[in-house]
This record gives C-alpha cells, sequence and structure tokens, in this order.
C-alpha cells in the first residue's frame, strides 16, 4: 500500500526571532511569515516555510494558486500551532484543524443535508470539514466552492468529485483532526513524523 509522508511541527515552544533567523528561511519566507497579525500565525508560517524549504525545496505556483515543485506532490496546513506537511507521489491535500466549539450557523452553512445529520459535535463537524478542505486544496481550488456541494462523506473513502476519484483519509492528532485527500481512488497508509525544528 502506497504511503503518504506527514511531517509534523509544534510551534508553540519556539520564538519567533528564532525561527526568522532559521538558515532555512529566505529574506522572502521571513516577509511572508511576518506578514500576519498574530504572533502565533507568524509562528505557523515561519515553521511551514521552514519545512517547506528543507523537503521540498523550489516551488511554483499554480494558476489555481497551489504550489507545486517539479517531482513532488505536497500540501501544508496549520491550526492553533500546529504545522504539517503531506508529501506524496500523487496530488495531494491536508486539512489540519484543532478541535473547538463551533458556531451552529457556521455548521449549517458549510454542511449538506447528510452531513448536517451526522454532525453530532464539534469533532464530527471538524472531519467534514477537513475533509471538504483537504478535497479542494489537492485540487488546488482552496476555499473557492460552495462547501455545502464539497463532498465529505464517506470517511475514510472513496470520493467522486468535478470528474475525478479521490481517496480521503482522516485521522485524530492529539486534540485535532488531520484529513489527506489524494487524486485517486487507491488507498493509502499515513506515516506520521513529528519532528523539531
Amino acid at each position: 500500500m502506497e504511503k503518504v509522508l506527514l511531517r509534523i511541527v509544534d510551534s508553540k515552544p519556539y520564538k519567533l526571532d528564532d525561527l526568522l533567523n532559521n538558515p532555512l528561511l529566505s529574506e522572502k519566507d521571513e516577509a511572508d511569515s511576518l506578514k500576519y497579525l498574530r504572533t502565533e500565525n507568524k509562528k505557523e508560517r515561519a515553521v511551514a516555510n521552514i519545512l517547506r524549504n528543507k523537503y521540498i525545496g523550489k516551488c511554483t505556483i499554480s494558476s489555481r494558486g497551489k504550489p507545486l515543485a517539479k517531482g513532488k506532490h505536497f500540501n501544508i496546513s496549520h491550526s492553533k500551532g500546529i504545522v504539517c506537511l503531506a508529501i506524496s507521489n500523487k496530488d495531494v491535500g491536508v486539512d489540519l484543524e484543532v478541535i473547538r466549539p463551533v458556531d451552529i450557523d457556521f455548521k449549517e452553512f458549510i454542511s449538506s443535508k447528510d452531513e448536517k445529520n451526522f454532525i453530532h459535535d464539534d469533532e464530527t463537524f471538524f472531519m467534514i470539514w477537513t475533509n471538504k478542505e483537504s478535497l479542494l486544496k489537492c485540487m488546488g481550488l482552496g476555499m473557492k466552492s460552495s462547501m455545502d456541494k464539497v463532498p465529505s462523506l464517506p470517511f475514510n473513502n472513496i470520493k467522486f468529485f468535478d470528474k475525478q476519484y479521490f481517496y480521503s483519509k482522516s485521522i485524530k492528532y492529539k486534540d485535532s483532526v488531520i484529513t489527506i485527500t489524494r487524486v485517486s481512488a487507491e488507498p493509502f497508509e499515513i506515516e506520521i513524523l513529528e519532528e523539531t525544528i
């Protein structure tokens, strides 16, 4: 069975200055990290850029806004200090969300009728959310689609969307949900590597 490599870093213990002085960050990466208002988000972006530079290298941006690297398929996500980099041999999208309370109106806005019936707590909401977002990121679309039209069910299974087959797999990681989606109808394993910078 094919594997997707998932590198995870907790950015919370690091000082922003130490991250910005990392030799793997270019001046452009530093500026990119500093464009955020909150220190937490600056640190997440710096760690994401360090991981990308360390394991992926030079990237270009597709017409849809998806980062691309020659011969490598990857995607990055971060939430509440946790940063992850998914690397695959096929187009891949990843979304990570820390489980937290969500307003009922937001749940209604992004969910189809079947999904609304499936949501019974904040964790299942984030299972649905990360399935949707990782699928869109895999396609290079980001949040440009009507979220209630993007399929999330069934979890850990094949989905057909926009004339393509995708396979999504969700895991619980500490107090978070992480979903990885690949362009393929074939299942895959996730190999998790927790790292330090």
